[in-house]
């Protein structure tokens, strides 16, 4: 994986929705603050969301740039990254830390967000019909 560039930092100025700003290490960041499950109506869980949904629909659009830019800014290939915001891949230890450091976020609440969706997606599985294979 290529390594961050120069002035690779990504800001965002202001609150995401289920987010809030927090100071931490010397920096700003921002922690995702929604309940671990979301309870509905009939008293059971809804499935929490993908992480990578959160990126594409709150964080992108927060950020006002495009996929290849927070690619290249994150120093991540813009195939893995499109893989992650297309749900078709999840947040790696090593995407969690450099989101970190682009002040998107702590490392360890985007992986707890992604663990929460894995269990969820455990607990929950799709019936399997024959003739489909898993789209990975």
């Amino acid at each position: 994986m290529r390594q961050p560039t120069g002035n690779s930092s990504l800001a965002i100025t202001k609150p995401l929705d289920g987010w809030s700003h927090a100071h931490g290490c010397g920096r700003q960041t921002w922690e995702w603050d929604q309940p671990e499950h979301l309870e509905v109506a009939d008293g059971t869980y809804a499935q929490p969301p993908h992480p990578g949904e959160t990126l594409r629909e709150d964080v992108l659009p927060a950020l006002g740039i495009n996929v290849t830019e927070m690619a290249h800014r994150l120093g991540l290939s813009q195939k893995m990254l499109l893989r992650v915001l297309r749900e078709r891949a999840p947040i790696s230890s090593d995407l969690a830390v450099r989101l970190e450091r682009a002040g998107i976020g702590r490392a360890r609440t985007w992986l707890a967000v992604q663990g929460d969706y894995d269990d969820w997606q455990a607990e929950h599985p799709e019936p399997y019909s024959p003739g489909t294979e898993p789209d990975n």
